[in-house]
């Protein structure tokens, strides 16, 4: 292979090329740094923190607004998505850096549960928030312990919904990341949260806690140790997993339709895509023009970016809204993705204080702790092996693999047929009977009791799995065997109803007494099985 010899002046070119890509951040004089902005995004890094509500609080912790030293220079860093503007970076701030993560591309999610919904709400932080805090165990798979959000929107939306019916959740969400940063070992403090730190006594204990109560409330458990920032626009639907079923599509179904309708929104696809049309009969059945129509119980999270007051950036098929809240990001980015430190952190080691603080927050976060128990599932089912808190069945022609009813009208139905009483069929012998039902494609018939006019049968007929239809009607045949021919003695029809039934079929000679009980499936209801009825998660 030949050598290369590459010129003197393209070794110029490569170390003034790496020189420029790795001097993003310069020192510039005082007078370049009165003039510049500060850096985007900069005092979203000095917030506090709440692992409760997973929301930023508004007061500072780190110092963002000291920029100079003492000879008034400044760390200026070249913003490439506003012109390369040269920018100011707080002495609290290193590594600051532009990213290039924005794609209109939509990720999107389904949760069978509020206990799973819970560990989505925490999906954006990319490190161990718990660090060295004092907090229970996580528990086994009989429940699930929410700690960090346990009073967040996204959970509280969740867990409310489940005590009503059962629910899948449908996510979807997209995200742009513009920039990121991170906070320095050693930070300059607010001054206001230094005071407030002065203000704690060395002893934790009953007298003293309200102190701590105040500093938690006002700063929140932790603050924001690097961020990479942007806008995230996040949609969670709430989606009733068995009516679903009932009307013939499963929550995977919808989820997927609420994804092409966004996707619309978006101009990321044409209505005339594949699976369109089975997504417009969806929402025909629902009696609405789209999907996002018939499922609108959703939460939303936005950050960063202007947008107007409660404008739904995915599923109000206008593209505009959407496309200025992502043009606004540059300028006004909020929290994308972040690394969490406790508060306690930031007090020296030797500080009694850092011990007490530490100890505050981890009782004020157990303190809050949700427990949610597992759905127990139901007879013949079992539970998710990736996901303990679901429960899956098999999959069988009444019940799909979420245990929901596979549609309207569907029950199991068991027949009783009991005695007959003068039964005549042949002339000359007594009657050797015996008794048929059917209903639709079902039948079943008791064993034949020979030479007995008054037969007792006390036969259980499990007719299985059935579905109420109008002009199906539950029949009963009795009939006589001979050796040529069986002949029939007569027949009754009765709809059929939900609950338990005691019915008497009269013949030309004699009569029959029977019952039946017709149980509705999962989630059904109703004289004919056909109305839902929401059952939540045990």
């Amino acid at each position: 292979m030949p050598a290369v010899h590459l010129k003197p002046g393209c070794f110029l070119f490569l170390y003034l090329f790496f020189q420029d890509a790795l001097s993003i951040c310069t020192i510039g004089n005082a007078s370049e740094c009165r003039d510049a902005n500060v850096v985007p995004g900069a005092r979203l890094a000095g917030l506090g923190y709440d692992m409760v509500t997973l929301q930023p609080k508004g007061a500072s912790v780190i110092d963002v607004n000291t920029w100079h030293s003492a000879n008034g220079s400044c760390t200026l860093c070249r913003n490439e998505h506003l012109g390369n503007a040269r920018q100011r970076l707080p002495v609290s701030l290193v590594d600051w850096r532009t990213l290039s993560s924005c794609r209109r591309s939509l990720s999107s999610g389904l949760d069978h549960s509020a206990a799973e919904l819970s560990r989505s709400a925490t999906s954006d932080i990319t490190n161990d928030w718990r660090a060295d805090l004092i907090l229970p165990p996580k528990p086994g798979t009989g429940a699930n312990l929410v700690l960090a959000g346990s009073k967040s929107k996204l959970v509280e939306f969740g867990t409310t919904r489940s005590k009503s019916d059962r629910y899948s959740f449908a996510s979807h969400q997209l995200q742009c990341l513009y920039y990121q940063f991170r906070v320095k070992a050693q930070p300059l403090l607010a001054p206001e949260f230094t005071r407030s730190l002065s203000r704690l006594p060395t002893a934790l204990n009953d007298g003293t806690k309200y102190q701590y109560k105040k500093l938690v409330d006002t700063y929140g458990t932790h603050y924001l140790k690097s961020v990479e920032l942007g806008g995230r626009y996040r949609s969670v639907t709430a989606i009733r997993t068995c009516e679903a079923a009932s009307e013939g599509y499963s929550a995977e179904e919808v989820k997927d339709c609420l994804s092409l309708d966004a996707h619309v929104t978006l101009r990321l696809t044409a209505k005339s895509s594949a699976g369109y049309q089975k997504c417009k009969d969806i929402a025909r059945a629902m009696k609405h023009n789209e999907v996002y129509q018939a499922f609108s119980d959703r939460e939303t999270e936005l950050r960063g970016g202007r947008v107007r007051q409660s404008t739904d950036l995915f599923f109000s098929g206008d593209s505009s809204a959407f496309t200025s809240w992502l043009e606004s990001l540059s300028t006004h980015p909020g929290m994308g993705r972040y690394a969490l430190e406790p508060l306690h952190h930031l007090l020296p080691n030797s500080d009694p204080r850092q011990a007490n603080l530490r100890r505050y927050i981890s009782d004020y976060i157990a303190g809050d702790a949700l427990s949610l128990p597992c759905t127990r599932c139901p007879h013949g089912s079992y539970h998710h092996l990736h996901q303990p808190c679901s429960c899956l069945c098999r999959g069988e022609s009444h019940v799909d693999r979420n245990c929901c009813s596979k549609g309207k009208g569907l029950g199991r139905l068991v027949v009783t047929v009991r005695e007959g009483r003068d039964l005549r069929g042949d002339a000359f012998s007594k009657t050797d009977g015996y008794a048929v039902v059917k209903y639709g494609e079902a039948e079943a018939r008791t064993s034949m009791i020979s030479n007995n006019q008054h037969p007792q049968w006390n036969a259980e007929l499990d007719l299985g799995e059935v579905k109420a239809e109008s002009g199906h009607e539950l029949t009963i045949e009795v009939w006589d065997q001979d050796a040529k021919r069986d002949d029939l003695l007569g027949t009754c029809q009765v709809p059929l109803t939900s609950g338990t039934h005691g019915e008497t079929c009269f013949l030309k000679y004699g009569k029959v007494t029977y019952g039946y009980t017709f149980t509705c499936g999962p989630h059904l209801g109703g004289a004919t099985c056909r109305d839902y009825m929401p059952s939540p998660a045990e």
